[in-house]
């Protein structure tokens, strides 16, 4: 059966929706910018650091039309959506305007548009201990920007792979690459404990070494493999 998971609303068994079909994602297109110059007989084409987001579309069948304002108060504003056509990984979507189309009386035809951001993510995005040298395997299709949260007392190094960034660890750290942070709970920026470029600090589809040297005695991964 067909089906999506919205907030952790099924489709059908809390919503009383049937899916006619549920597509597979299309894939995050990069964003280009045109230049014209004059004289010039075609124009320059830049490549953006960012990707564009992406629409998922869904056609349901609600039977129930005394429903609608349930389903309305469900399907709306921003949310975790997981769909049955790839069940290991969520996308992050912001519903828009559903608009019913009749049907029958009882019966509505009701498609569905969610605007995704480009990357879906992994499910499974449990914290891996390390307490020595290793090797980390990620999945996806395009590399991860980690969450890495250190142990220790003093001056150390991470690595992984050919990236090493020196810091200063006391008690704890959490290296935050998607934001680009270090930081200490309640949020506290300490980045200038850090030596080394930071964003660079990712996982590759594959094999990984990781390491760690200095006062670091542990730290705890989480991967945030994702698909474009």
């Amino acid at each position: 059966m067909a089906y999506f998971i919205f907030n952790g609303y099924h489709s059908y068994y809390d919503l009383g929706l049937i899916c006619s079909a549920i597509p597979f994602p299309s894939q995050a297109n990069s964003e280009y910018t045109y230049t014209n110059i004059p004289n010039r007989v075609t124009p320059i084409r830049q490549k953006n650091t960012y990707f564009k987001q992406k629409s998922i579309d869904i056609v349901c069948i609600n039977s129930n039309k005394s429903n609608t304002d349930y389903i309305y108060s469900v399907l709306r504003n921003q949310g975790r959506l997981i769909l049955s056509t790839c069940k290991d990984r969520y996308f992050d979507v912001t519903v828009n305007e559903i608009l019913p189309q009749f049907a029958s009386i009882n019966i509505d035809k009701i498609p569905l548009s969610f605007t995704a951001m480009p990357f879906a993510y992994s499910l499974e995005n449990n914290p891996i201990e390390v307490t020595s040298d290793t090797t980390i395997e990620v999945g996806g299709n395009y590399y991860a920007e980690p969450l890495v949260k250190l142990y220790g007392n003093g001056n150390g190094t991470i690595s992984i792979n050919d990236v090493t960034l020196s810091i200063y660890v006391d008690d704890y750290l959490i290296l935050d690459i998607p934001r680009w942070l270090a930081y200490k709970e309640p949020l506290t920026a300490t980045l200038n404990q850090t030596v080394g470029n930071l964003p660079d600090l990712i996982l590759n589809v594959g094999s990984n070494s990781v390491s760690f040297s200095g006062a670091i005695t542990s730290m705890d991964i989480i991967k945030n493999e994702r698909w474009l």
